[in-house]
C-alpha cells in the first residue's frame, strides 16, 4: 500500500467516525458510552469488510444494533423503544451525518445570550442536574426547568428556520 493509499484510508476511516459518532449521539448514546460504541462499530466493520471500507448504511445499521444492545444491558426499555423513530428521523432528514444540522446549531448557539450558553453547558456539557444548575443561578428547580424548555424550543425554532433557508 503506497503512502497515498494509506492516507485516502485514514481519511475515509475518520469520516467514517465521525459519522457513525454524530449518529449515536443523535439516538441518545450515553456520552460515557460514545466512543467505545463507536470503535465496536468501526471493529464490526473491519471484520466483516476486510477488503474495503464498510458502507454508511451497514455502520449505522451496526450502530444502532449497539445502542440497542448497551441499552438492554442497561435496561433501559424507554430509550429502546425511541431508538426506532429517532432512526427513521436521522435517515428522512439529516443525510449529511448532520453536518448542515450541526453548522446551524452552532449559528444558533453563538446568538444566545451568554447566560443561556452556560445553562446548556451546565446541562449537556457537564450533565449537571436542575437542582445544581439553580444553585449556580440562583433559580428553583422549576425555573430552570422552564428556563431549559424555553431555550431547546428556541434553539429548535431557529435551527428549522436556518435548515430552510439553505
Amino acid at each position: 500500500m503506497t503512502f497515498l493509499q494509506s492516507a485516502a484510508n485514514d481519511v475515509a476511516t475518520e469520516c467514517h467516525r465521525v459519522a457513525v459518532s454524530r449518529f449515536l449521539q443523535f439516538l441518545g448514546c450515553p456520552g460515557a458510552a460514545l466512543e467505545d460504541t463507536t470503535q465496536e462499530v468501526l471493529l464490526a466493520g473491519l471484520r466483516t469488510w476486510p477488503r474495503g471500507e464498510a458502507p454508511k448504511p451497514w455502520l449505522f445499521a451496526t450502530a444502532r444494533n449497539q445502542l440497542r444492545k448497551l441499552l438492554r444491558a442497561r435496561g433501559a426499555c424507554r430509550e429502546l423503544a425511541d431508538l426506532d423513530h429517532l432512526n427513521s428521523m436521522w435517515h428522512r432528514h439529516i443525510d449529511d451525518s448532520g453536518n448542515a444540522l450541526q453548522t446551524a446549531l452552532r449559528q444558533c448557539l453563538a446568538k444566545l445570550p451568554a447566560r443561556s450558553r452556560a445553562v446548556l453547558h451546565m446541562r449537556y456539557g457537564e450533565n449537571l442536574d436542575r437542582t445544581e444548575i439553580g444553585v449556580r443561578i440562583g433559580l428553583g428547580v422549576e425555573g430552570v426547568k422552564s428556563l431549559l424548555v424555553r431555550l431547546r424550543d428556541g434553539l429548535e425554532r431557529c435551527i428549522r428556520g436556518r435548515m430552510r433557508d439553505e
